[in-house]
């Protein structure tokens, strides 16, 4: 079977994200769709798993998932500035990972992470990360996407109640 044109192939790409943005991010379409990125699925203790088990030496059962070195390459200040998905508000990324950002505990349409924390943010309200001084690995899963105003309200004040216990 001869593949299909560039543009017939762009024409059902187009069709899949229409129904993506129209069916929302619980659709059928958006979960099982492939959006580097834009749609991983996990658990919150699944996720606080994998930042747990990066943020203390990234070695877990014999099984290495990354070197340390990559690890530490990754959580670098790369680019810093207004994030234009999340309102202007000021985050640092490295090669995959949010790094600290967002330290005005009022804004809740952004996540924080605290100085040494790696992680991301999801769509609605989500957030995993990992911290090698504290070795811990912490996630928050929504059961629904959260409103702008509030998209991180929740995470925001576990992560306070987290650091306020540990520290």
């Amino acid at each position: 079977r001869p593949p299909r044109s560039t543009q017939s192939r762009s024409s059902a790409a187009s069709d899949v994200y229409k129904r993506q943005i129209n069916n929302g991010p619980n659709s059928y379409d958006f979960r099982t769709s492939e959006l580097p990125a834009g749609n991983g699925h996990g658990t919150a203790s699944g996720l606080a798993k994998l930042f747990g088990i990066l943020s203390t030496g990234c070695k877990r059962d014999n099984n290495t998932l990354m070197r340390e070195e990559s690890l530490h390459k990754a959580t670098r200040i790369y680019t810093s500035g207004p994030d234009t998905v999340l309102f202007g508000v000021l985050l640092n990324f490295g090669y995959c990972f949010m790094l600290e950002g967002n330290k005005k505990s009022e804004i809740n349409f952004a996540p924080i992470f605290y100085k040494g924390t790696f992680g991301h943010a999801g769509i609605g309200g989500s957030v995993a990360f990992g911290d090698i001084k504290n070795q811990i690995g912490y996630s928050f899963v929504c059961n629904k996407q959260q409103k702008n105003k509030n998209l991180y309200k929740t995470s925001n004040l576990l992560t306070k109640a987290l650091y306020e216990a540990i520290s």
